[in-house]
């Protein structure tokens, strides 16, 4: 079995995205109800706290 990797996103590009679970990064709160925008070095961020498994989405915008 291949080892899984993590999704490095771009860190200046804008990303349009979608969670699976409710978090908070950074103070604040991110809902999986909505779609979100931001940066990917901000997406990353998301990653390394919550796992890679929390981004069900992301497109480069």
């Amino acid at each position: 079995m291949a080892a899984k990797t993590k999704p490095a996103y771009e860190p200046e590009t804008q990303y349009l995205f979608r969670i699976l679970r409710t978090i908070r990064v950074d103070g604040v709160r991110l809902s999986r109800a909505d779609e979100h925008e931001a940066e990917g070095a901000f997406v990353n961020r998301i990653v390394a706290q919550e796992g890679d498994d929390v981004i069900d989405t992301a497109y480069a915008i």
